[in-house]
């Protein structure tokens, strides 16, 4: 490695590999910026789930699964 800093060895130091600027107001098809919403995560658990209710013992057994991925 030249330099002993890896990387590119064919590269000059200080010489420029990119150049960044701002997008330009003149780009053509530009999509309107949408605004952002949240997904609705209630409706998302209900489609999932339903009415679905877990016994303590389901809960625990999906608590212990947790931690052996986890750790």
């Amino acid at each position: 490695m030249a330099g002993g800093r890896g990387g590119d060895s064919d590269r000059e130091a200080g010489v420029p590999v990119a150049y960044l600027s701002a997008k330009s107001s003149e780009s053509k098809g530009e999509e309107p910026k949408r605004e952002f919403v949240m997904p609705d995560f209630e409706a998302r658990r209900k489609r999932i789930w339903g009415d679905r209710v877990f016994s303590e013992e389901e809960v625990e057994a999906m608590r212990e699964a947790e931690e052996r991925h986890l750790f």
